[in-house]
């Protein structure tokens, strides 16, 4: 599990158990999108993999291999720090300036936490992470 989502599952869960009831895990919820959005929660954002096969093996173009081929990593397996930018995953030593992709982040870990929590408890997460403006994030698939 990733920097963010483990500390978001923490404190989501500690709201849970200590009875701070809807508002309080949508406020939370809300003000951690708000300050990932802002850039705050940036050096959580790292994903780390380990290619153990050489990356001209691979045959699909995974997140972790793309990092690595943009790397020039071809005849070479090992690990991969990469970040999810709005043209794909970068690698974190070849960055090209790309802004981060939030949205990205909210979606595909955010999201699947405060769902499932929220499932458990018999609530809806979908209002504590996004507001209006924010409604581009698939909801559907959830």
């Amino acid at each position: 599990m990733r920097e963010l989502a483990r500390d978001f599952q923490v404190e989501v869960l500690g709201l849970v158990f200590s009875g701070s009831g809807e508002a309080g895990l949508s406020e939370f919820c809300r003000s951690e999108v708000a300050a990932l959005r802002r850039g705050e929660r940036d050096d959580k954002l790292v994903y780390r993999k380990t290619l153990r096969r050489l990356a001209d093996d691979y045959a699909s173009q995974t997140p972790q291999v793309r990092a690595a081929r943009l790397m020039g990593w071809t005849a070479r397996r090992g690990r991969v720090s990469y970040v999810m930018t709005k043209n794909g995953a970068e690698p974190m030593l070849a960055r090209s300036g790309s802004p981060l992709d939030y949205a990205h982040y909210i979606e595909h870990q955010l999201l699947p936490i405060a769902a499932g929590i929220a499932d458990a408890v018999g609530l809806d997460a979908r209002a504590w992470i996004a507001d209006e403006s924010q409604f581009e994030l698939d909801f559907s698939r959830q």
